[in-house]
């Protein structure tokens, strides 16, 4: 089950242009489009005569037609064509959902639409598209339930062990041993880790010139219904210099796809080098690397999960408090999200 009541992530706003576009979401098909106005659109992917996906057809001027039976359906889901019949039945409209776009991105409402209420957007976003920020993104597609990509998130000390090469450092657990500080504000759960005096990942020396040992500041934060906003400092050790070092953010978007299937979004914002194309190529290259390698783990997880639940596990850690929070926010939203909606 999935939490339906919530602005999800339809993508980056250069993904969509005045073509058909089909994107799966909480199990649904939409089809997502721009209209000549350049405003963009989203409507269910299922044709209501014989169920042919609408992507398949083509756009003219701002209708969807089938490419079934020439069926054709406006920017709002209304039938508005149906070839050789003069009456079109209420019921051939198709479902329209609320989009919004903004800090480069569209943004959609699976639920109720009259609960879309754009004022419940994560004001995070904005250092997409906020001035003295540069971003890069890309997107994995990962064979697992989304709740494992968001405990992967919520839980870094994994980084010297799945990420030798990128975010950690081979054989040293300084920032597996750090101490971690998690706290929950509502229906937020946020992780505050703080490694001092350690060397640089392989990824910083990339990116900017360290010449000894770093302090490295990181926040993870887990915001409803499945995005994790991480914000690093990395300066020269004992400094508190964040301008001889890095500074950048990272929008972890998880979306569920289907139970067993999530779409992995991200981009990373840098306050540093915004200039520098090569800066900008190494990151894109560094934090491709690193998801694909959490991505190849988190399908083994699910593997291993087959018939059972993590429930079923002999041991823990200290630093599972912060995925543990998460899980049962996420289900207690599920379940007063469902109690709502059955009851409304």
């Amino acid at each position: 089950m999935f939490l339906r009541n919530a602005w999800y992530f339809a993508g980056f706003s250069e993904e969509i242009g005045q073509a058909l576009f089909e994107r799966t979401l909480l199990g649904e098909s939409i089809a997502l489009f721009r209209k000549r106005s350049g405003e963009a659109a989203a409507i269910a992917n299922r044709c209501p005569h014989r169920f042919a996906p609408l992507t398949m057809g083509r756009l003219i001027d701002d209708r969807v037609q089938c490419a079934y039976h020439g069926i054709e359906f406006d920017a709002g889901g209304r039938c508005v064509h149906i070839p050789g019949s003069e009456r079109i039945p209420e019921s051939a409209c198709v479902r329209a959902y609320p989009l919004v776009e903004k800090w480069g991105c569209l943004w959609i409402w699976m639920g109720e639409i009259a609960r879309a209420d754009a004022g419940l957007l994560i004001d995070g976003f904005r250092y997409m598209t906020e001035t003295g920020w540069k971003p890069v993104w890309g997107l994995k597609e990962v064979e697992a339930n989304y709740q494992l990509v968001i405990d992967n998130l919520m839980d870094l000390t994994h980084l010297p062990f799945l990420h030798p090469n990128t975010l950690g450092n081979l054989g040293n657990a300084a920032a597996a041993e750090a101490e971690a500080k998690t706290t929950v504000q509502g229906d937020t759960v946020a992780v505050k880790r703080v490694v001092l005096d350690c060397e640089p990942a392989p990824m910083f020396t990339r990116v900017a010139k360290f010449e000894g040992r770093i302090d490295r500041h990181q926040y993870s934060i887990f915001v409803p219904p499945c995005f994790v906003l991480i914000e690093l400092q990395v300066m020269p050790a004992g400094t508190h210099d964040v301008a001889r070092g890095i500074e950048w953010r990272v929008f972890h978007i998880v979306t569920p796809v289907t139970e067993t299937r999530t779409r992995y979004h991200w981009a990373v914002t840098r306050h540093f080098a915004q200039d520098s194309e090569t800066v900008s190529a190494a990151i894109a290259e560094a934090t491709g690397a690193t998801l694909e390698e959490d991505r190849v783990m988190i399908e083994a997880q699910a593997r291993m999960l087959e018939g059972t639940t993590l429930e079923a596990r002999t041991l823990s850690t200290r630093f599972d408090a912060a995925p543990a929070q998460v899980r049962r926010i996420i289900k207690k939203l599920i379940k007063a999200d469902t109690t709502q909606t059955t009851t409304a």
